[in-house]
């Protein structure tokens, strides 16, 4: 059994997801699930076990903090890192 952790990433740019996702397993021992839409981050989060979940501010239909509050209500304490790029 892997010591792994869990973590759920999600950002609307899928070239930031395989580069995130690459660095993270390959530099720490983490496992990380992606998704580009926070809807199917949730759906993720009803099925699984994450220990961290990872957010990009802007996404789209729910804004980061709209699903901060909804992750924190359902799932309970789990730590989150929220960031938001400047695309100027």
């Amino acid at each position: 059994m892997s010591s792994a952790l869990q973590v759920l990433y999600l950002d609307e740019r899928k070239d930031l997801l395989y580069i995130g996702k690459r660095l993270l397993e390959e530099f720490f021992d983490f496992f990380v699930t992606t998704t580009p839409l926070a809807l199917r981050a949730l759906v993720f989060l009803n099925k699984e076990n994450f220990d961290a979940v990872i957010s990009e501010y802007l996404i789209s239909r729910m804004n980061g903090i709209r699903f901060l509050i909804k992750l924190l209500t359902k799932f309970g304490q789990i730590p989150v890192i929220l960031f938001s790029r400047n695309e100027a």
